[in-house]
């Protein structure tokens, strides 16, 4: 194979948590698939861990279609601590739904290191249900059998053999696609601009539909928040001896669970809707754009222009990430109260999206 071949480009999907509790598995299948990737086919697989050096920026999410568009694969490496992730959700959505839209979903490459039994396809999940429907490799077994076994040897080669299908297959339906969308733009009948295309208004109800998720999981954090300040035992976690904060704390967790609760579940289904709203604004916004001046154009700019109209919530994030913090060094100080506070440090990740995602529309030029 040529050395002018152009490099497979990936992104490992993952938890820090994990790579810690698997002996730095993720570590280890980023150095191990490229190696054998590259004895197997002569290509060069370059595997990034994070957003940053991929290269996708801020605004990653109108980055993951360029991805797509260039054959870059997606691993995600699952465990069920995988879908308590914010961030690992969100990658998981975004990029899942680019490839989708592309038809390039063999770029998707999971694989399950843990809690592959609990992988269903009537999971209440949408993110457990979407990795059922992918072709995904458990290598729970393998793990336990150590690195050096045969077994851990014979699945990384089935990754590696799904790897090169997958890139294979994807790259010449994005060629495909490519070359067609090339055609269809020789002698062709103009569109006719003069009909407004249904999904504008439906990406414009949609936007209202956002706008009041958002506010449902602002008014759960706000009722969380609350139940923490006006519980009798707030005051208490930081005033008498030893045994009297203990008491306070057991207390406060009585008092939070329920708010906290509620919190992770309307703040984790108001992100996925923003998900899904995002996905689909951003691809009207293409097809707008494709279309040149015109009608097609002047939709566009008033789509943009209800996205800019959506105030940029900064302080919210700034508040947000205050109590996250504030929160967490609280938790430290009683196993009662952490585990009563889990759930809406998961809310708060997940609000913290939906500011990163509502902010993002903000910016949209």
């Amino acid at each position: 194979m040529s050395d002018q071949t152009p490099p497979v480009r990936g992104f490992l999907s993952y938890t820090r948590g994990d790579n810690d509790a698997f002996d730095g598995i993720v570590d280890r299948l980023k150095g191990e698939l490229a190696g054998k990737f590259y004895a197997q086919t002569g290509r060069k697989l370059e595997l990034f861990l994070d957003r940053e050096s991929i290269g996708w920026g801020v605004d990653w999410r109108d980055s993951i279609r360029s991805s797509v568009e260039a054959a870059t694969i997606f691993i995600p490496v699952v465990s069920q601590a995988y879908f308590r992730s914010a961030m690992c959700r969100e990658e998981l959505l975004a990029f899942v739904a680019a490839a989708d839209e592309l038809g390039a979903t063999d770029l998707v490459l999971p694989i399950v290191i843990a809690g592959a039994n609990k992988i269903t396809p009537d999971h209440p999940m949408p993110e457990v249900r979407m990795i059922e429907r992918l072709n995904y490799k458990p290598v729970e077994d393998a793990y336990r059998d150590g690195y050096d076994s045969r077994g851990w040897r014979t699945k990384v080669g089935e990754m590696v053999d799904g790897l090169e299908a997958g890139v294979e297959r994807a790259e010449g339906i994005l060629l495909r696609r490519a070359e067609h969308e090339s055609e269809s733009t020789g002698d062709v009948a103009e569109p006719d601009e003069s009909e407004t295309p249904a999904d504008v208004l439906g990406a414009t109800v949609l936007l209202e539909e956002a706008q009041v998720k958002m506010q449902e999981a602002v008014d759960a954090f706000r009722r969380f928040s609350e139940a923490i300040l006006q519980s009798p035992a707030w005051p208490l976690v930081t005033a008498g001896n030893a045994k009297q904060r203990l008491a306070a704390f057991v207390k406060l967790a009585s008092d939070i669970r329920e708010p906290a609760l509620e919190f992770r579940r309307i703040g984790q289904l108001s992100e996925q809707q923003l998900q899904l709203t995002d996905t689909e604004t951003r691809k009207i916004l293409r097809e707008l754009a494709g279309r040149g001046h015109g009608v097609g154009a002047e939709q566009r700019a008033n789509l943009v222009t209800a996205l800019n109209s959506i105030n940029d919530p900064i302080e919210m994030v700034v508040a947000a990430d205050r109590t996250i913090d504030q929160v967490k060094f609280l938790a430290m100080s009683s196993v009662p109260f952490r585990r009563a506070v889990e759930p809406a440090i998961e809310g708060m990740r997940s609000l913290r999206n939906i500011f990163d995602i509502v902010g993002a529309w903000s910016r949209t030029e």
